[in-house]
């Protein structure tokens, strides 16, 4: 009996991730970048060229990463917060008052006060009657 031949294989083979991307300081200050301008991790996944499965085993292996993307994020906040302050001493009052109640908490008195409002209440009646119309009259005076 002759050899059984075989079919081709028409599955392919899964790629293996990139485990041969190297993370210099380069690539640090560019995740640094996006991140200050706060691009999602998937969004820095894609500029970099890299799969998912490759950006989390790096960012398992070395934390520079996740450093760099706080320190962006930061130096965002900074620039915000020194963008407030300067308007605040230029005289701009919405500044002056966001930093007033951001940083120090302060409210105007007419935000501070609680009104408490309860609404009238009427009486029900005795007895709707047995009259739908005049019952559905009287429930219509409840309701305003």
């Amino acid at each position: 009996m002759p050899p059984r031949k075989t079919l081709p294989k028409t599955r392919a083979k899964p790629k293996k991730p990139n485990n041969s991307f190297v993370l210099t300081d380069d690539i640090l200050d560019k995740i640094r970048f996006m991140s200050r301008l706060f691009y999602t991790q998937q969004q820095m996944q894609i500029e970099l060229g890299i799969c998912h499965t490759t950006w989390i085993k790096l960012k398992k292996k070395d934390d520079r990463i996740e450093r760099a993307m706080q320190r962006g994020e930061l130096d965002t906040y900074h620039v915000a917060a020194a963008t407030v302050v300067k308007a605040a001493n230029n005289g701009n009052l919405s500044a002056a008052g966001l930093l007033l109640r951001t940083k120090f908490k302060w409210a105007p008195a007419s935000q501070s006060t609680v009104v408490n409002v309860t609404p009238e209440v009427k009486p029900l009646p005795d007895s709707l009657g047995s009259d739908p119309v005049e019952a559905s009259r009287i429930y219509q005076d409840l309701i305003k």
